[in-house]
């Protein structure tokens, strides 16, 4: 079969598929159906010759069932397009989920026929964190417990501050117990006398200051700032210093010849008695006026 008898074929199948559309567009005219719009068109055509319109208007008609004609089939074959879209992208996602599910099926096999290195590496990894942070705790534990002048020391509200557990110094001073530094020396008597600690519940602003005061007083009469600062706790507290305790030379100035006027008055208040928990009446009995929590 060559190429004319192709054409002629196309040709003859083009001439009965026009005449298909004449038939229905005289079936549509004798069911006394119109078109607004194709008869406006025909009509216009026709120079407003109606009968002359009749015959344009058929020829309008076919054409027009001819552009639904092609408009269909462009519509069918459109979504017959997207129809094998959406097949072949299921087909592709449920191929991937097979991939992935048999993949996973490959890991879970495996990790059961072989040891379970990983989980063991693991472990060990965080008993040794473990026990890193155990022996840091131990460390702030046991350095706090054995007494770290930072940390606040407690002691209980029935017992008053002159049974203090550390040792009263002996007439020897014991560097350990009384340095010489004078920030030291802040630190040690805060650690024994919890009122001077300003970290500790028992603080007390008024002993504090009343040994300041007594402090300045000594050092105007010649005494160092150390030697200054154990008499003024001693006059308070009275259990720092024995009475046959000398100061020691290296901190003094030059200690001026006491006359009459220059030496220490008696303690006014005999009845004095600092505790670890103070009532107004023993905060009176030192001379001291009693704090005010307003």
């Amino acid at each position: 079969m060559g190429i004319l008898d192709n054409l002629k074929d196309q040709l003859a199948a083009s001439r009965l598929e026009e005449e298909r559309y004449y038939q229905a567009a005289l079936a549509e005219i004798e069911n006394g159906e119109r078109r607004p719009g194709l008869w406006a068109k025909a009509l216009a055509n026709s120079s407003g010759d109606e009968a002359a319109a009749k015959s344009e208007y058929l020829k309008l008609l076919v054409q027009r069932l001819k552009d639904e004609a092609h408009i269909e089939k462009r519509t069918r074959e459109r979504q017959r397009r997207e129809l094998q879209i959406k097949e072949e992208q299921r087909r592709r996602n449920e191929k991937a989920r097979q991939e992935r599910k048999a993949a996973e099926k490959q890991a879970v096999l495996q990790r059961t026929q072989s040891p379970p290195e990983d989980d063991n590496s693991t472990f060990i990894l965080l008993l040794w964190i473990g026990g890193i942070i155990g022996f840091i705790f131990l460390i702030v534990y046991f350095g706090s417990a054995n007494g770290d002048p930072a940390a606040p020391q407690t002691q209980p509200e029935s017992t008053s501050v002159t049974s203090s557990p550390i040792p009263t110094p002996t007439n020897e001073r014991d560097s350990d117990h009384e340095p010489d530094d004078y920030d030291e020396m802040v630190t040690y008597l805060e650690s024994r006398y919890p009122e001077l600690n300003p970290n500790h519940r028992h603080f007390s602003a008024a002993t504090t200051s009343t040994a300041v005061d007594i402090r300045d007083e000594y050092l105007e009469m010649g005494y160092t700032d150390v030697d200054a600062l154990l008499l003024a706790v001693h006059d308070i507290f009275g259990d720092l210093l024995t009475e046959e305790e000398p100061i020691d030379s290296a901190h003094h100035r030059s200690e001026p010849e006491r006359t009459p006027e220059t030496q220490a008055t008696p303690n006014p208040y005999p009845n004095c008695e600092f505790k670890a928990v103070m009532t107004d009446q023993d905060y009176r009995n030192c001379g001291i006026e009693p704090p005010s929590f307003d």
